[in-house]
């Protein structure tokens, strides 16, 4: 998502609307830090949901009729920005082996590390040929993806509930 963009050619503003949104963004990722303290779940459904919760956001700021609406909407994409972030790297800091704990984050890391250069570059691209909506509509449509890569894991790995040791035999049947 590009908000420089966004915010001087869809919403017709210069650096105080860019400024609004980033703060929008910064407020809504500070609430979510203290929501995730009071309900701190992790897993790759709550991970689901946030995405979902993104999607759509992303989805309202692409449509955002308003300079008024799309402040009050990128607080929710700031929000779930954060809270799948957090999800996540706790997600993969628990349910990782271990002894492979380190290599497990690394990897989450150059996710999202090593791939913003690659997502900048196509991102911006389209902004610069079809507009800032654009590119926050087609962040909305890689989040819609993710959802659906992550609803088929889900399906294919079982739950770590399932996956508990079995118990020992009754001694006494």
């Amino acid at each position: 998502m590009s908000l420089p963009v966004f915010g001087e050619h869809s919403l017709a503003g210069g650096p105080e609307e860019y400024a609004w949104l980033t703060a929008g963004f910064g407020a809504g990722s500070i609430l979510a830090g203290i929501l995730l303290l009071f309900r701190p779940q992790t897993g790759l459904c709550r991970m689901i949901l946030l995405t979902v919760g993104y999607a759509v956001a992303l989805g309202a700021l692409a449509l955002s009729p308003t300079t008024l609406y799309a402040n009050v909407v990128i607080v929710a994409v700031g929000a779930c920005s954060i809270g799948f972030l957090t999800t996540g790297n706790s997600t993969v800091q628990l349910f990782a082996p271990p002894g492979m704990r380190g290599r497990v984050t690394s990897l989450w890391t150059m996710a999202f590390i090593g791939s913003t250069p690659i997502g900048a570059v196509v991102i911006g691209g389209i902004g610069q040929a079809f507009g800032g909506r654009a590119s926050v509509a087609v962040a909305a449509a890689a989040c819609l993806v993710a959802v659906a890569v992550g609803l088929v894991i889900r399906r294919a790995v079982p739950s770590p509930a399932s996956m508990s040791t079995p118990s020992a035999p009754d001694p006494a049947a």
